[in-house]
């Protein structure tokens, strides 16, 4: 039936903007991730470029979005 086909059309959409938006934020936690060195996990204090780091701004979906 029509209806049925346009509800099938619509979850396969909606499916498919969900796995988008998925590959979008896990790429985009890969980006700021990478750029965090390791030494920022335990010796945020230490080190200056980890202090550096530490004071950035938290990116969140907001942002992204």
């Amino acid at each position: 039936s029509e209806k049925s086909l346009k509800t099938s059309k619509l979850i396969f959409v909606s499916r498919a903007q969900l796995l988008w938006l998925s590959k979008k934020l896990a790429k985009l936690t890969w980006l700021v991730y990478s750029k965090i060195p390791t030494c920022a996990l335990s010796m945020l204090s230490v080190l200056p470029l980890c202090q550096r780091i530490s004071n950035w701004p938290d990116v969140s979906v907001e942002n992204v979005l």
